[in-house]
Formats: structure tokens, C-alpha cells, sequence
């Protein structure tokens, strides 16, 4: 049985809790709501394992502390986590900044403790289809790729480029490999309900000649949206969330041989997610999801930034926006 503890708050930390209590083999051991235990009320048949300090989580036998925190919480919470030699999992982006994520992943390395960064795209059964589908050479030589991530604002002052942009790039690297130039614009506005919105558009030059086009926007309270069209030499696979039939698939020349048919969501993407967490751990094996992975995606987010702010193209070099 793995012992797991929680550090989060609001909605997500009862989102994480119900998941894990899904998850066999798995016990809830402690919970630290950072928000002072306003959660207790929503999960009071688990009033009885709230700890009021991290230093009472610490002390108990944990096998793996998920800390669900929002972002400008999350470096000090993961690096606390490291420092006491737990392993920890941890939505990306793991910091607000380069430096941070950077620092995240030097302590869980000097500590020797393993990290789990979580990147959605990377459970999501289309996103885990369609990689698999270009690695396999069903688009042949990628040419230019778009995708488009669209929901709610998040309200506040949080980043686009880090908070909705860094997962979508972290997939394009384990996809498409090396972003060597970005370039960025990005708009914000008040819409006539007095609701923010915000949209950006980067353009990502891969080391392999490769474009790709990524579309973020916070807008509207409909369900999040998301798209991309995949473009190659042979073929392009393309994929709509709004779609009835979501995801199209068409061969240039010879016979494309059918994607794994696992499109329909049987399980939610954070139970795939937890569950393999739960396998790395028996069999004390390090994430596919990499450091190298979630720092090369906030190199990208940060050269977006800053193209953003000098109207001129980024270039990235040897894990350095220049």
C-alpha cells in the first residue's frame, strides 16, 4: 500500500483527493491545506487525517506528497517537499520563473528524491495517440504544426505563456524536439461583462526546420477547447475538442496504418496520471515527463515573454534564451 499525502488548496487539492481515493493500492495519509483548512467542509470524512503544519506531514511514513498548490506557491512547497527527502509530484509549471523551475529540479537531484513533474498532454489519450503517430512516421518530415489551447481566465495577474502555454510545449519537445527560436505577440483586454481576456500567439522554429503554431487564449466560461493540426511530407493529422469526430487522420501517399484506438476518455487523465506515479514508484522508476522536459518548456514560455516585450524574435541556445 503507497502512502500519500496532499498539499494543496481550493478546488484542485479536492480534485486531487477524490482521484487518489480512486486509485488502488493507495492510502491518504495526510492532508495540508494551505489555505488554512477551508477544503474540511467538502471533505469532512477525512477531517480526521488534516495536519496543521508540513513539519506533522513530515513526520508521518509518506511515500509520495502531491503538492497541488497554485503557482506562485509551488517552488517553495516542492523544494520543501525534496528538502526532507520525500519524493513529489507537481502540476507543471513546478515555479513562476526559469530560475525557479531550475532550482526545483537541482534540489530534488542534490536530495536524490524523485520528481514527478505532471503535464496533462502527456495522459491525454489524443495527445498520446498523435505523438505516437508522428514518431511512427505518419506525417513523415513535420512542416508547420498548429495548436490551440483556449479557457476561463484564471483572474489575477498569472502568466499565459507559463500557465497555459508551458504544458502544450513541453509535448511539443517530446514530440518535435528542440525549440530554437520564438517568437511571440500577445493582447489583453476588458471584455463588455468587465472579464479579462487575453490572447497570444507563438511561433515556435524547431533545430529540425520545423514550425510550429501555437494559439493561447483566456476568454469565456465555455468548456476549454483544444485543436491541432499536425503537418508533414506524408500526411496531417488533426484533432478538435468541439468536434463530434474529433480526430481526422490523412495519408499523402501509401497506406497509413490506424492509431491505437484509445480515444474515448475511460479514465480521466488525472487517474492515468496518479497511476503511473503509482508504478514508478514500485518499480523505483524515474518519470518519462523529464527536468530537462519542464525546464526546456519554461526556456520557451520565458523567450515568448521576452519577444512579447522587444517585438523581435528569441533564439535559444544550449538552455539559454538569448
Amino acid at each position: 500500500m503507497l502512502n500519500v499525502a496532499i498539499i494543496g488548496s481550493g478546488d484542485t487539492l479536492i480534485e486531487h483527493v477524490n482521484t487518489w481515493s480512486n486509485i488502488h493500492n493507495t492510502t491518504i495519509v495526510s492532508i495540508v491545506d494551505i489555505d488554512d483548512g477551508q477544503t474540511q467542509h467538502e471533505l469532512e470524512h477525512l477531517k480526521s487525517i488534516y495536519v496543521d503544519s508540513f513539519e506533522e506531514l513530515a513526520s508521518k511514513k509518506v511515500d509520495i506528497v502531491d503538492v497541488c498548490v497554485p503557482v506562485v506557491n509551488r517552488a517553495e512547497w516542492v523544494e520543501r517537499v525534496a528538502a526532507q527527502n520525500l519524493s513529489v509530484m507537481c502540476d507543471m509549471p513546478l515555479g513562476q520563473t526559469l530560475e525557479e523551475t531550475v532550482s526545483v529540479m537541482s534540489v530534488c537531484k542534490e536530495k536524490g528524491v524523485q520528481c514527478y513533474p505532471g503535464n496533462p498532454f502527456h495522459f491525454a489519450p489524443v495527445f498520446v495517440n498523435a505523438k505516437k503517430a508522428v514518431a511512427d512516421g505518419a506525417i513523415g518530415n513535420a512542416g508547420v504544426i498548429r495548436l490551440a489551447a483556449q479557457t476561463a481566465h484564471p483572474g489575477g495577474v498569472a502568466d499565459i505563456f507559463t500557465e497555459l502555454g508551458v504544458d502544450l510545449f513541453a509535448w511539443v519537445v517530446e514530440t518535435f524536439g528542440e525549440v530554437v527560436r520564438v517568437t511571440a505577440k500577445h493582447t489583453q483586454k476588458t471584455s463588455r461583462k468587465g472579464s479579462p481576456v487575453e490572447y497570444a500567439v507563438v511561433m515556435l522554429r524547431l533545430e529540425n526546420g520545423a514550425i510550429i503554431h501555437v494559439e493561447l487564449s483566456w476568454a469565456g466560461k465555455k468548456n476549454p477547447r483544444l485543436s491541432f493540426e499536425l503537418a508533414g511530407d506524408k500526411g496531417m493529422i488533426s484533432y478538435d475538442s468541439r468536434d463530434n469526430d474529433p480526430i481526422h487522420v490523412d495519408e499523402f501517399t501509401g497506406t497509413f496504418e490506424e492509431v491505437e484506438n484509445d480515444m474515448i476518455l475511460t479514465k480521466s487523465v488525472s487517474d492515468r496520471r496518479m497511476e503511473y506515479i503509482v508504478k514508478c514508484i514500485q518499480t523505483d522508476a524515474p518519470s518519462d515527463v523529464t527536468s530537462e522536459t519542464a525546464i526546456a518548456a519554461m526556456q520557451v514560455a520565458g523567450a515568448a515573454s521576452e519577444s512579447v516585450k522587444s517585438g523581435e524574435p528569441v533564439s535559444i541556445k544550449r538552455g539559454v534564451s538569448q
